[in-house]
């Protein structure tokens, strides 16, 4: 018996340790790093769930006083859940394990606080603490965007502070902040990943020709100070930016649809359906290079409405309410501190009721289209964007004339700053725009030939930190248009006092200005007819000209 043993013993062990190899080859191992997203700093005790694994595994492991975790997994694909007391949690799906394979995936969590008073780029064009910008900024995240399906941006902002919203129909709406002034309101500079949203001829913010999504939404930040003294002219009633995600940083494939009913304009109108869906896709085709496309289709009837005026034309109305859009983007990172962005997007409304302060108009097939890019390096940021936009068959109710608008509008814009220790900032810049409208005659009538519009403008921003809680800021702007004699001038001054990091205090001094549009200069539009006699006489409307309007008194 005792040789017996002896001869069984080292048969087992040798045939256990040669069924190792074959075991371990039937696993793979999911390592990986969670950090602080504001410090960099490794957080320990994090919780870190797998989910769709065997029920030895589900419960997942922590992370060590590194930040590390490491855990074996049969082959297949998992989605991987962080959290941690204090931190927003963390979800990362098809993560794939391969026999005898090795993953990593490296995560940086949220913290709470940091929400409260998170990095926006709005108010000084540079990332910064909310609580340490100059000007007031609201924002709307990307969690508060996904739990509120919203035709357009305008529904994500209607809650905020300083903010009035006009419904104009089904998608068309104006933001306006400090005030109400016209249905063509471009006191609100709004930006879209830096770039002006306006149509170009008409400076008039047309939030549904903007072609980003909400599934594409990083953030909208609104600051509702005067932003002139960086921006320019035309942000006098602030600056609301849409911020887009990058394919670098979130990737996978998002759809949304949503419908639902709204209400006719008395007890006797029958319900109207509203249908919206839209799609983001995003890539990662290296670790330094992503992209991305996206699109929405919207549909729906808008709300009836009669007017005397386009009756008396024999204008008929189109109620129903159409738009489609896509948009697609590339990045390429060359490290953490240099990355290039290309994009590009287009928006069409099929058809849809649009306010003009000529009365209403038929818009039908109208398009607008962009092209971008953008660099940075550091401090150094650089971009060039070129809007366009197509009328199509667009016309106004209450004449029937034609509204032909093939405008452009191309800007490039640097900007750059430094640091002197850390008691001095400084950021500077130069904008260049140029607008030409081309309206073949129907919208700047007999200025066709003579309406384009140049504008030049550069800046200075510095911030002096008197103490650690207190900052002193002052900027200068200078901008030149080549319809005005003289040079504009935009400044602003702010003392930002911090008793506690959840406390600000500011005082501030902004002036800003707002130029005249293409309208205000060149309009030479048939905007009616008086019925006088057999034949009767058009009502013109005409903008005013560089060397003004003169009237013989002895007329």
């Amino acid at each position: 018996m005792r040789a017996k043993a002896g001869f069984y013993l080292p048969a087992v062990l040798l045939l256990m340790l040669g069924l190792a190899g074959p075991l371990q080859a039937q696993t793979g191992t999911l390592t990986g790093t969670v950090t602080d997203a504001e410090t960099g700093a490794p957080i320990s005790d994090v919780a870190v769930e797998i989910l769709g694994a065997e029920e030895a595994q589900a419960g997942g492991v922590y992370t060590n006083q590194a930040g590390q975790f490491r855990v074996t997994l049969a082959p297949g694909t998992y989605s991987v859940v962080f959290s941690m007391l204090g931190y927003a949690s963390r979800r990362v799906d098809g993560v794939r394990i391969t026999a005898g394979g090795s993953e990593s995936i490296d995560v940086a969590l949220t913290s709470r606080a940091f929400r409260l008073n998170p990095i926006v780029v709005t108010a000084s064009r540079r990332e910064e603490k909310a609580l340490e910008s100059p000007t007031s900024i609201s924002i709307v995240h990307a969690d508060i965007v996904r739990e509120r399906p919203a035709i357009t941006p305008v529904e994500h902002v209607k809650a905020l502070p300083g903010v009035d919203v006009v419904q104009t129909g089904v998608q068309g709406s104006n933001i306006v902040t400090r005030g109400f002034n016209n249905v063509f309101s471009g006191a609100l500079l709004v930006l879209t990943d830096n770039r002006y949203a306006h149509v170009p001829s008409l400076r008039f913010n047309a939030y549904n020709m903007i072609p980003s999504n909400d599934l594409d939404l990083d953030r909208i930040e609104v600051s509702l100070g005067p932003g002139a003294a960086l921006y320019g002219p035309n942000s006098a009633g602030g600056v609301m930016h849409l911020i887009t995600k990058s394919p670098l940083d979130e990737q996978g494939t998002s759809v949304q649809v949503s419908s639902g009913i709204r209400s006719g304009n008395d007890v006797n109108s029958d319900a109207a359906g509203i249908f919206h869906t839209a799609f983001r896709s995003a890539h990662k085709l290296s670790d330094q290079v992503g992209f991305k496309i996206s699109g929405q289709y919207f549909t729906g009837t808008d709300w009836e409405f009669i007017d005397q005026l386009e009756q008396a034309a024999g204008a008929v109305r189109d109620y129903s309410s159409n738009r489609w859009s896509g948009e697609a983007r590339l990045d390429y990172r060359f490290d953490d501190d240099k990355e290039l962005i290309l994009s590009g997007g287009m928006s069409t409304i099929g058809k849809s009721i649009e306010m003009t302060g000529l009365g209403a108009a038929q818009a039908d097939g109208w398009q607008y289209k962009y092209l971008q890019g953008r660099f940075k390096a550091g401090r150094l940021f650089a971009q060039a964007f070129l809007n366009m936009s197509e009328a199509g068959d667009t016309y106004l109710l209450q004449t029937g004339n034609a509204i032909v608008d093939k405008s452009r509008m191309f800007a490039f814009q640097i900007q750059h700053g430094m640091g002197v220790a850390d008691v001095q900032d400084f950021i500077y810049g130069v904008d260049l725009q140029r607008t030409e409208p081309r309206t073949d005659g129907t919208i700047t009538g007999r200025n066709e030939d003579d309406d384009i519009i140049n504008e030049i403008g550069g800046y200075v921003h510095s911030t002096t930190n008197l103490s650690d809680n207190v900052d002193l800021v002052a900027a200068v702007r200078v901008d030149y248009h080549n319809r005005l004699q003289d040079l504009i001038f935009s400044p602003r001054a702010a003392l930002v006092f911090r008793p506690t990091p959840e406390q600000n205090f500011r005082l501030t001094f902004n002036r800003a200005f707002s130029t005249p549009t293409t309208n205000n200069l060149f309009l030479d539009l048939v905007a009616g007819r008086i019925p006088v006699g057999s034949t009767g006489y058009n009502l013109t409307a005409w903008g005013v000209p560089e060397e003004g309007l003169t009237f013989n008194d002895q007329c």
